[in-house]
């Protein structure tokens, strides 16, 4: 069975947009009885496989000699994960660096 798309793709994309939710739900206090830990961690895990599953895709569209679609929506889901990776590093350090935290 051939594949005119790349599935890499689109779980890239859908994990991008997971994150996203799961960042809107923890801001909305949907998520409070949860511990931070397992939150934290599922939120790694979402952006990290947004990332992979892009590069994973851009990988099988290339090799496909851009046959295969895909290559736009992997950029998508790789620049939103990467994107996410700095928004959520800088608002991790800015809160470390609040000057009424506790050491």
């Amino acid at each position: 069975m051939d594949q005119s798309f790349s599935r890499y793709a689109i779980a890239s994309v859908s994990l991008a947009v997971l994150f996203l939710i799961e960042f809107l739900a923890n801001v909305w206090g949907l998520t409070r009885h949860l511990p931070s830990a397992l939150i934290l961690v599922i939120m790694m895990v979402t952006v990290m496989g947004a990332i992979i599953l892009g590069h994973l895709s851009h990988g099988q569209v290339r090799r496909s000699g851009y046959i295969r679609g895909g290559y736009v929506v992997g950029s998508i889901g790789m620049f939103l994960g990467y994107l996410f990776v700095a928004l959520f590093s800088y608002l991790f350090v800015m809160l470390e660096m609040h000057p009424y935290s506790t050491p």
